[in-house]
């Protein structure tokens, strides 16, 4: 998201993304991807996105200290856990109860209520 939101680094990312992209599909005879199209439905999507990004670790402290209840959910299991799972069938996060703290980068002792 950082990159999204950020119209110049974007842009540099794209470029390079692009180039690349085209030469793969240059060597098979098709046709090539269009940089100022994709930059241009790209940058409108990070435009409506910025406003949602933040920095979730501050925004979730803020909330504790407030008194805020804060729900985390972890649907994926155990055996999906990238650090506990059956691998590879692993996603990319930690998805037990344990996860929750690395995810959201809180102090388990910090925490007043546990649900597993």
């Amino acid at each position: 998201m950082i990159d999204l939101i950020n119209p110049e680094r974007f842009e540099a990312k794209l470029k390079l993304k692009i180039r690349e992209n085209n030469e793969v599909l240059k060597a098979f005879g098709a046709k090539a991807i269009s940089f100022a199209q994709v930059h241009a439905a790209y940058r409108a999507a990070g435009d409506r996105l910025k406003p949602f990004v933040t920095n979730t670790v501050v925004l979730l402290d803020k909330a504790m200290r407030g008194g805020a209840d804060i729900l985390f959910e972890g649907a994926q299991g155990t055996f999906l856990d990238i650090d506990h799972g059956t691998y590879p069938f692993v996603t990319s996060s930690n998805t037990t109860s344990g996860g929750a703290c690395t995810g959201s980068e809180w102090r388990r002792t910090a925490w007043t209520g546990w649900w597993a």
